[in-house]
């Protein structure tokens, strides 16, 4: 009789165990039940367009017109949002530099895509530096971004001085641009000619033909040449000095006095 007692309570406690797991189970499913129905009602409220029919793919518009990049997003469903633009030495001017999202992002239709657009190169004016010298127009130039070329000529002007500015200042331009600086190596150089032998008033005419002029005469008394002739000159011959240099020379003979003016000879003012 106690055998049979105590196989009966087996049982029983074997189907009590049984019941419990059972309802573990049960909760368990009905947990994870409600957590999926809860994430699916979450999804259709809050994000309508999750279904993988509705994802949009952010096209690549870096490089492309503004009106191009809008006509793409367009035809995905997109929209369009600019800000502002950016000055780029290369980019042509409307072109998408940056955009956001980035390219291959999904997002919902309708959604906008922000993008940076090109400005162009930079204008600046070109200032006005006919009052420095050479090189330092040359170095202020280049700091604000233009390229400087520089062409050298004889000129009266003293070496160094700016003589003319291509394109002229106060000129809009795209940077970088090519400033052209004209500037003066001073006058042009010219040979000295042969003088000796020459009277004083030839030796004066040739030197203005070639662009120099005559400079202190001296006086040789004794000399053996012709009175009134070139002796000797300075510099010598085939020496090159700047246009407008004088040439002094010393001419065989004795200074002749400035003839004064008497009244009291014939022909004067008698008062």
């Amino acid at each position: 009789m106690s055998r049979q007692r105590r196989r009966r309570k087996a049982q029983e406690s074997r189907s009590a165990r049984t019941g419990r797991g059972r309802n573990v189970l049960i909760g368990i499913g009905v947990v994870v039940a409600t957590f999926l129905l809860g994430y699916v009602l979450t999804a259709i409220v809050f994000f309508p367009g999750i279904d993988g029919d509705r994802i949009v793919t952010v096209p690549d518009l870096r490089g492309q017109p503004e009106g191009e990049a809008r006509a793409l997003l367009d035809r995905q469903g997109l929209v369009l949002e600019t800000g502002p633009d950016l000055d780029h030495p290369t980019a042509p001017a409307g072109a998408v530099l940056v955009q956001t999202p980035m390219p291959g992002t999904e997002v919902l239709p309708g959604s906008g895509v922000r993008v940076t657009l090109s400005a162009g190169r930079s204008r600046r004016s070109i200032p006005d530096v006919r009052g420095l010298s050479a090189l330092a127009a040359g170095d202020a130039l280049e700091r604000i971004g233009f390229q400087v070329r520089i062409q050298e000529v004889e000129d009266e002007a003293i070496a160094g001085r700016i003589l003319d500015i291509q394109p002229q200042p106060g000129t809009m331009v795209e940077i970088p641009a090519m400033v052209r600086l004209t500037v003066s190596i001073g006058p042009p150089h010219v040979e000295v000619p042969e003088l000796v032998g020459m009277t004083e008033s030839e030796a004066r005419q040739l030197l203005s033909e070639v662009g120099l002029q005559l400079g202190t005469v001296e006086f040789n008394r004794f000399s053996l040449r012709p009175r009134g002739t070139v002796t000797a000159q300075r510099p010598s011959p085939g020496v090159e000095l700047r246009s407008g240099s004088a040439v002094e020379v010393t001419v065989a003979g004795r200074q002749e006095a400035p003839m004064q003016f008497d009244p009291r000879s014939p022909g004067g003012d008698d008062g």
